[in-house]
């Protein structure tokens, strides 16, 4: 599968965009799942993010068919000119695409982003029970870089929230 990265803007913002992240199994593990989202909010938010001069985001864009579906979002956000390092989030909205290796080649993608602005060091969060995650960090040769111990929830469900790091100097 052909997977491209391309930066977000008002025209790529779809009802299918708007659809996923009003949809709680593919938000559970988002902050954004218990807001109501809008044509609107999601413009307003991409708009924001393109503004920030420390966040890059990303539609992740596969290849079917000799066309291109947007599958989900990925972004470099919180990056420290000082310290060299930033944040990797992601998730795959379109379920046609779950399972499918997505999530784990665009973060491969983005990190050669982040290489390429000069980051040390990248780093990103998961939920315990978020195993897909996970295996797309560690698939991508992130280590595991900490726990903080029932920091999190998923429904009413206390859980762990897992740090990965990749150093980007190899």
């Amino acid at each position: 599968m052909i997977i491209k990265l391309k930066k977000l803007n008002k025209k790529l913002i779809s009802k299918n965009y708007v659809d996923w992240m009003n949809n709680y199994e593919i938000t559970k593990y988002l902050d954004q799942h218990n807001k109501k989202h809008t044509i609107t909010s999601v413009t307003k938010y991409v708009e924001d993010i393109n503004k920030s001069k420390n966040d890059f985001l990303f539609g992740i864009f596969v290849k079917k068919t000799n066309k291109y579906f947007h599958a989900g979002n990925i972004k470099l956000g919180r990056v420290n000119n000082i310290h060299k390092t930033g944040m990797i989030s992601l998730f795959v909205g379109n379920i046609d695409f779950h399972n499918k290796n997505i999530g784990s080649t665009a973060i491969s993608k983005i990190c050669k982003i982040a290489k390429n602005k000069g980051l040390y060091k990248v780093y990103a969060g998961c939920h315990k029970s978020n195993i897909a995650s996970q295996k797309a960090f560690l698939k991508n040769s992130f280590f595991k870089d900490g726990v903080q111990k029932k920091h999190a929830t998923v429904g009413k469900k206390r859980e762990d929230f897992i740090w990965y790091g990749l150093f980007l100097d190899k």
